[in-house]
């Protein structure tokens, strides 16, 4: 089944219940693949992003999948970024194919930060991306 728009919506309201849950592990598998694991009220729950040209998806999963043994570099940025992170919002800017995972974490220097993932799926290209949106030099 193709992930278009409207099915990543309905994705959407799935990982609602996900918000206010914190990031416990990280994980990629394989290239292509990402998995969050999260502790909620209701208890542990992975998040499975692929995107592979065959089977591009994003889903709760329950399946053990076998890891490396050692973390991709994608992995270690990721862990640092979002490990211990509260998951703050799940967001779709209309019928768009780009799904937005914001998290509140710290950053190296212990300062409050709003960090982004963002799952895009396009008709060539599909991609997983990180943004850091940095706390305000000066306050005034």
């Amino acid at each position: 089944m193709a992930l278009d728009g409207i099915f990543l919506s309905l994705l959407k309201q799935e990982f609602l219940p996900l918000i206010g849950s914190r990031v416990d592990k990280i994980h990629q598998p394989s290239r292509e693949e990402l998995i969050i694991s999260m502790r909620t009220k209701e208890g542990a729950k992975r998040l499975l992003f692929n995107i592979s040209a065959q089977s591009a998806r994003v889903q709760l999963t329950n399946v053990d999948i076998e890891n490396p043994k050692s973390p991709p570099m994608f992995c270690m940025l990721m862990r640092k970024r979002l490990s211990g992170g509260k998951l703050t919002a799940v967001t779709q800017d209309g019928f768009e194919r780009i799904l937005e995972l914001r998290f509140e974490t710290l950053n190296e220097m212990g300062d409050p930060a709003v960090v982004t993932l963002r799952k895009a799926k396009t008709a060539k290209k599909r991609s997983w991306t990180l943004s850091n949106v940095l706390p305000p030099i000066c306050q005034g």
